[in-house]
């Protein structure tokens, strides 16, 4: 078979893009020839159901973002509210304004109990003891009174400030002060104290 000239070809391509060109550029006959009206009805109403399917799936996703964004605001609330909280020094209370007026009179108290100094020195850190014991483990506020000073301790229960735990001799506990006392009537006199 004989090869056809170049200019053949190139008059044959060119011809055949006129031909494509003119067929692109015209329009068609009519337009239910071209697409099936139920057809395109049909594609249509899927798109539609497509679009409202998402559009709710959308409006969830925006209701959900909504209640995050509330909840993260209510929580920055609280932390703007903690941190404002921690950085405010605390309210002074009256007792904080009595509280060296307290301390000088229990030195005082303590000072004038014994004429030794090393006996109220002893017995202001058993008080002391005491106390931090009470806020420490207040389900079990008794403190070891092994080496304290027989005196002490007798002082301490005279002035009905101890008691004495149940089992344990060498233990004593702050009398609770907002429990009412025992009425002295009903208190059987005893020689021994």
């Amino acid at each position: 078979m004989a090869e056809a000239a170049p200019s053949e070809t190139c008059a044959q391509l060119d011809e055949a893009i006129l031909d494509v060109q003119r067929r692109i550029a015209a329009p068609p006959q009519r337009l239910d020839q071209a697409h099936d009206p139920a057809k395109l009805e049909a594609q249509l109403r899927e798109c539609v159901e497509q679009h409202r399917v998402l559009l709710g799936e959308l409006e969830a996703e925006l209701e959900l973002e909504k209640r995050d964004c509330e909840d993260h605001k209510a929580s920055l609330q609280e932390l703007q509210q903690m941190a404002q909280a921690l950085t405010k020094p605390p309210p002074r209370l009256a007792s904080d304004a009595q509280a060296p007026e307290l301390l000088r009179m229990l030195v005082n108290v303590t000072e004038a109990a014994f004429t030794e100094k090393e006996l109220c020195v002893q017995l202001r850190l058993l008080l002391e003891h005491l106390m931090n014991a009470i806020w420490d483990t207040p389900s079990d506020p008794y403190v070891s009174t092994k080496g304290c000073d027989p005196a002490v301790l007798a002082f301490l229960q005279r002035a009905r400030i101890t008691e004495a735990h149940p089992s344990e001799p060498s233990a004593v506990r702050l009398v609770a002060f907002h429990e009412p006392m025992p009425d002295p009537s009903m208190i059987r006199p005893t020689l021994y104290k």
